[in-house]
C-alpha cells in the first residue's frame, strides 16, 4: 500500500471528477489510466463525486442519493467493490496525488424505491421531525439527517472513519454542509487526523 501523499491542506490544487463520465467505462479500474492527465493538468489532489453505494447505481446520475454510507458503489466495480476502490485510491497514492471523497450525509434516501434504513431502525429519530408524520426537507429530498442526536452525530463521525482506516481517503466534501450541526463538524475536526482534508 501506497504512503498518503504529503503536502500541506494550502497546498491543494483540486479536481473534482465524476468516476462515470472522466473513465470510458466509469469503473474503479479505469481511473488508473487517466492519471497521466491528470498529472498533465498540475492537480495534487482528486475530489470524487460520491463514491458509496447510492439508490440509482445502475443509471447514470450524480451519487447524491445515499443508500449505504459505509460501502462502495457496486456499479462502480467490475466484481469485487471493495478491493478495486482500494486499489484505485493506492494508484492515485502511488501517483502523490490526494483523494477527497464528496459525502452526502445531510439527507438519505428513505421511503424512496421503498429504502428503509434509518426510520426502520428508529423511527423518527435520525431526521429532523416536523411532527411524527412530517420530515423537514431543507435537503429538497424529502428529509434532513437529524445530526445532532448522539447516535446520529456518531454515525457519520464512525462513517468518516471506515473511510479514512480502510480506504485511506486523505478528505472530505460535504454537500449541504449547512445541514449538518456545528457541534458534530466541530467534533468530526477534532476525532480525525489533522492531515485530513475537509
Amino acid at each position: 500500500i501506497a504512503p498518503r501523499p504529503k503536502f500541506a491542506k494550502q497546498d491543494s490544487v483540486i479536481y473534482e471528477l465524476h468516476l462515470r463520465d472522466f473513465t470510458p467505462d466509469g469503473k474503479y479500474t479505469s481511473l488508473q489510466a487517466k492519471i497521466p492527465h491528470l498529472l498533465e493538468l498540475g492537480v495534487n489532489t482528486v475530489q470524487i463525486l460520491p463514491l458509496c453505494e447510492f439508490a440509482n447505481g445502475d443509471q447514470y446520475g450524480w451519487g447524491y442519493d445515499s443508500v449505504h454510507f459505509n460501502a462502495p458503489e457496486t456499479s462502480y466495480a467490475r466484481q469485487k467493490p471493495v478491493r478495486e476502490l482500494k486499489q484505485m485510491i493506492d494508484s492515485l497514492h502511488k501517483a502523490n496525488l490526494k483523494v477527497v471523497m464528496d459525502m452526502v450525509y445531510n439527507h438519505t434516501m428513505e421511503n424512496h424505491q421503498r429504502i428503509y434504513s434509518f426510520q426502520g431502525l428508529a423511527p423518527n429519530y435520525y431526521y429532523r421531525m416536523k411532527s411524527p408524520r412530517e420530515f423537514w426537507n431543507g435537503s429538497g429530498v424529502g428529509n434532513e439527517f437529524n445530526s445532532e442526536a448522539p447516535m446520529a452525530r456518531q454515525f457519520i463521525k464512525d462513517s468518516l472513519k471506515i473511510w479514512v482506516n480502510e480506504y485511506q481517503v486523505d478528505g472530505f466534501r460535504f454537500d449541504l454542509m449547512g445541514l449538518i450541526d456545528r457541534q458534530t463538524l466541530r467534533q468530526i475536526t477534532r476525532e480525525l487526523p489533522p492531515e485530513i482534508l475537509i
